[in-house]
C-alpha cells in the first residue's frame, strides 16, 4: 500500500521515498502517568533518561560508541533514528527491549491543482464568520494574550508586517538548520497568518513556536516531524521552564485508507499524541483534503482535534475528507467519530512570504481558524485537556453532528460567553 504525506492545500497526496539507511527504532513503551504541578517536568526527565538507558543499551548490542554512529534521540516517543546497516537489521530487532524497526521515510506531497480565482475578493470572510468583531467588542482584552500556539509547518516570514508587532515568534529549523525565521515554501506562513496576522489572524496577541519541519517543496521525513513534535514538548530544551504551547496548528498528515487500520502502524505518531495530551498541549489537525475519503493521520487518531472546511456558504467543501475513522487497537476496532468540527477553509486570504498576501483553501486554513478560536478560550481559562476543550466546544459550536461538520462549526463566541455568569454553572452540572 503506497502511503501518502501532504500539506493540506487543496489535494491530499503523497509519493513515499526510503532513506536507504536510515531507520526508527521504537522502543518498547515504558509509560509512567505523572499528574500534578510538576507532573510535565517529572515526564520529561522520565523520558529523556529512560530512552537515553535504552539507546546505550542498543549501541552496546551493535558493537559501537556514541562517538562513531550518528542517531538522533527521539525521546517523547521512546525511540531513536538511526543509520543502520541491512545486515545489523535481524539483530536489532530481537533486541528485547526493541519493539519495531521502522523505515524513516521521506515523502513528499503532489502539487495541488490551481484553483480559479475567487469569484468575489473577500479577505476577511473567515474570521467574520466566527465573530471575531463581536468578540473584540463584548470581550475587550481577548486577542490571545499569553497564549502560546505552535505551528509545525514550513516556516514563516516573521518580519512580515502581520507579525512585526508580535510579542514573541520562536522558531526552530529541523531541515535545513537555519537559525532565523523563514518560509521557503509560503504555506506555514499563511497559515500563521490566519492564527496570529495582526489584521489577517483570529489571536493576533498569541506567541508563535514555529518548527520549520517541511521543506521548499513540501517534503518531510518522519524523523523532522518527530523531532518537531518532541521540541514543541519542550522548546527551550529546559524542563524547568514552563515553555511548551497550549495547543500545537498542524495543516498535515498521511493519507489513509477507508478500511480499519492498525494504529500500531503509526505508533511514533501516536505516542507523541499521546504525550501531548498528557501535558494538556492541544493536538490540532487538518482533517484531509481527500474528500470522501476519512480523516488522515494523525487527524483521525481519537486523541487529536480534526478540523474540516467549510465555505462562506455554510457547505462544507467537496475537498474535505470525511469520517468516521476504524483504528485497531491490540485486538479491539475502534469506531472514531471523524471530524471533530468544522471551520472555514475556502478562499482564505492570509500572509504570504515577500511581504505578499494570497488566497488559498484546504483544510489547511480551516486548522488555523480552529488554532485561533482556541487561543481566545485558553486566554479565559488557562491550559486546559483535551477533555474538558471538547466538553467547552461541543456545548458551544453550531451543532451539525454528521460525519462531513463533525461535531458542528466552531464558535469561539459562544464559548467565550459560556464560561461566564451564570453560563459557567449551567455547563458544570
Amino acid at each position: 500500500m503506497m502511503q501518502r504525506w501532504t500539506l493540506f492545500l487543496v489535494l491530499w497526496g503523497w509519493t513515499a521515498a526510503l532513506h536507504a539507511e536510515s531507520y526508527i527504532i521504537l522502543f518498547k513503551s515504558q509509560a509512567t502517568l505523572v499528574v500534578g504541578k510538576d507532573a510535565h517536568k517529572q515526564q520529561m526527565v522520565s523520558k529523556r533518561v529512560s530512552n537515553s538507558e535504552r539507546i546505550d543499551k542498543l549501541l552496546q548490542a551493535l558493537g559501537v560508541s556514541k562517538d562513531t554512529v550518528k542517531y538522533q534521540d527521539l525521546w517523547l516517543v521512546s525511540a531513536v533514528e538511526m543509520q543502520l546497516k541491512s545486515a545489523d537489521l535481524p539483530q536489532v530487532q530481537k533486541l528485547d527491549f526493541v519493539e519495531r524497526v521502522v523505515p524513516n521515510q521521506t515523502r513528499k506531497y503532489i502539487a495541488p491543482v490551481t484553483q480559479e480565482a475567487p469569484v468575489v475578493m473577500d479577505p476577511g470572510w473567515g474570521l467574520r464568520r466566527l465573530n471575531t468583531e463581536q468578540i473584540h467588542t463584548d470581550f475587550p482584552g481577548v486577542n490571545g494574550q499569553g497564549v502560546r500556539v505552535g505551528v509545525i509547518d514550513t516556516g514563516i516570514q516573521s518580519r512580515h508586517p502581520e507579525f512585526e508587532q508580535k510579542n514573541k515568534v520562536v522558531f526552530k529549523d529541523f531541515v535545513n538548520g537555519i537559525a532565523y525565521a523563514y518560509d521557503d515554501n509560503g504555506h506555514g506562513t499563511h497559515v500563521s497568518g490566519t492564527i496570529a496576522g495582526a489584521t489577517t489572524g483570529m489571536a493576533p496577541n498569541v506567541d508563535l513556536y514555529v518548527a520549520k519541519a517541511f521543506s521548499a517543496t513540501g517534503s518531510a521525513s518522519d524523523a523532522w516531524l518527530l523531532n518537531a513534535m518532541q521540541w514543541m514538548y519542550d522548546p527551550d530544551g529546559n524542563p524547568e521552564t514552563e515553555d511548551f504551547p497550549h495547543l500545537v496548528s498542524n495543516s498535515w498528515g498521511l493519507d489513509i485508507p477507508f478500511n480499519i487500520t492498525d494504529i500500531a502502524e503509526f505508533e511514533a505518531f501516536h505516542r507523541a499524541m499521546i504525550a501531548w495530551v498528557d501535558s494538556d498541549i492541544i493536538p490540532v489537525f487538518a482533517a484531509g483534503n481527500s474528500g470522501t475519503s476519512p480523516n488522515g493521520m494523525p487527524g483521525g487518531f481519537p486523541e487529536v482535534l480534526s478540523v474540516a472546511a467549510i465555505d462562506a456558504g455554510n457547505n462544507v467543501a467537496e475537498f474535505s475528507s470525511r469520517g468516521p475513522n476504524y483504528w485497531r487497537i491490540n485486538k479491539n476496532v475502534l469506531n472514531v467519530f471523524k471530524p471533530d468540527l468544522a471551520a472555514p477553509g475556502v478562499d482564505i486570504y492570509s500572509a504570504m512570504p515577500g511581504n505578499g498576501y494570497a488566497y488559498m483553501s484546504g483544510t489547511s486554513m480551516a486548522t488555523p481558524h480552529a488554532a485561533g478560536s482556541i487561543a481566545l478560550i485558553l486566554q479565559n481559562t488557562g491550559r486546559m485537556s483535551l477533555a474538558d476543550l471538547k466538553s467547552l466546544l461541543l456545548y458551544s459550536m453550531e451543532p451539525k453532528f454528521d460525519f462531513d461538520f463533525g461535531s458542528g462549526i466552531i464558535s469561539p463566541l459562544a464559548a467565550l460567553q459560556m464560561m461566564t455568569e451564570p453560563n459557567q454553572r449551567k455547563l458544570s452540572r
